[in-house]
Parts: C-alpha cells; structure tokens; sequence
C-alpha cells in the first residue's frame, strides 16, 4: 500500500512539473506600481500567493536598460521615463515575472516585466520600451 501510494504521488508530482513546464504564460505577480523612478526601475507593491503583499518596493527591468535621468544622454532618459509612466496609466495590468538572481546590488527586484494592453493581451515591456526607440544600445 505504501509503494503504490509513493508511486501514484511521484507520478501527480511529475504530471504537475511537465503541466507547468509548457503553460502558455509564465508565473506573474501583480504590480501595482505607484512611481516610475527611470525608465528601468520603478516603485510599488507586488501581490504574491497567499496573500502576501510587499510594499514600496524597488523593481528593476532585468531584460532592458534604458538611459539613465543624469550625465550626457538625460534627455533620452527623462523620455524613456515619461513612456514608462504613459505605459502605466493606459496598461490593464503591469507584472513582473522573477528571475534566478532575486535582486540586484542596489536591493531592488529584478525580473522581467509584463503588462496587459487594452485589449487583455499580455505583452513584454521590453518591447514597448524597444518600439519607442528608449533602450540604450548594447
């Protein structure tokens, strides 16, 4: 009886890790993002399972890097600002998926940031920020 209960639990375990493997979006979590620092960073509260709520945190955009507010190109980067901030205002829904490395070494939250356009589709911010001509050159 203890052998078949292990081995029908291993299989649901295996049937569940494959199911995830292939779901048709990643894991997201909520964003309610309350103030856009740069084009990259923002701040706000996250809603994670159970309830759980962190507010006033720093998020970082792990997959883009735009201009930065001071120096040389300030004036691409308040740009860049200012699209994150009309993103926020028309989006659904901002997300942010988590990446392997948590955070980075200013403490803020990395990971790779979604939104939900008007019409419920879920779209990278990465490429509304690339359309818009805000990310810095590799």
């Amino acid at each position: 009886m203890i052998r078949l209960t292990m081995h029908f639990f291993l299989t649901i375990c295996l049937y569940l890790f494959l199911l995830q493997s292939v779901a048709a979006e990643p894991y997201l979590c909520p964003v309610e993002v309350s103030r856009v620092i740069d084009g990259d960073t923002v701040v706000g509260d996250v809603s994670l399972p159970f309830d759980v709520t962190l507010r006033n945190q720093r998020f970082r955009a792990a997959t883009f890097d735009t201009w930065e507010m001071r120096g040389p190109h300030k004036t691409q980067g308040h740009l860049a600002r200012l699209a994150l901030y009309e993103l926020r205002d028309v989006a659904i829904g901002f997300y942010v998926e988590p990446v392997k490395a948590a955070r980075d070494d200013f403490g803020r939250i990395l990971g790779i940031w979604w939104y939900r356009d008007t019409e419920g589709q879920l779209k990278r911010v990465r490429d509304y920020m690339e359309a818009g001509g805000h990310l810095k050159d590799k």
